[in-house]
């Protein structure tokens, strides 16, 4: 299977790093501990340990994003190459428990985010996610070839789905269905 490079942009553009007022006071008072109260000592070091674990928290943000992104790749690789309709049914569940990450934490990682994808297109990362977009995609594609004097009904075409290996009830059909616009078979019919 293909494999992705997956980049992380902020990563390039973000550069923080501890001001170096703060450093070079804090060698000082090591250097000279008597020169300073002990007070402004706590205070420094301090600001510093956040400052560090900010940026420590940043990176390892940026890092799980990163893991999380190249698994997601992984997965739909399918829908990377093809487009909508080759979209897998995923959830951050099964990816949590790929990386070993909690559902929740795949969930704030990618919530608010965007994925520039092969074909050019900016998507948001929440839409790895959605497998319902798929299902529409295919039950449009069947509704599109289907024989307009023998339209398929909400149950046919879920046993077409069935067949192709996506396994949803008819009233989900008949709920993407209405979602799509489609009306149902009976005014679908067309007899010339």
């Amino acid at each position: 299977s293909d494999s992705y490079e997956v980049t992380v942009s902020e990563s390039r553009s973000l550069g923080l790093r501890v001001n170096a007022v703060y450093r070079q006071l804090w060698d000082a008072m090591r250097k000279d501990p008597a020169g300073y109260s002990s007070r402004d000592r706590e205070h420094v070091q301090q600001y510093l340990t956040r400052a560090r674990e900010f940026i420590d928290n940043l990176n390892q943000r940026r890092k799980t994003l990163k893991l999380i992104i190249e698994a997601v790749a992984a997965e739909q690789g399918s829908f990377l190459e093809e487009g909508t309709h080759a979209l897998k049914p995923l959830t951050r569940l099964s990816i949590a428990h790929k990386l070993g990450l909690h559902e929740s934490t795949v969930g704030r990682a990618v919530a608010g985010k965007y994925a520039l994808i092969p074909a050019g297109e900016i998507i948001p990362c929440d839409m790895f996610f959605d497998s319902s977009l798929s299902v529409k995609e295919v039950i449009k594609d069947l509704l599109a070839g289907e024989n307009p004097r023998k339209p398929y009904s909400d149950e046919q075409i879920s046993a077409e789905l069935a067949k192709r290996g996506i396994e949803i009830a008819r009233r989900t059909v008949t709920k993407y269905r209405e979602a799509l616009k489609v009306p149902p078979a009976a005014q679908r019919r067309r007899y010339k």
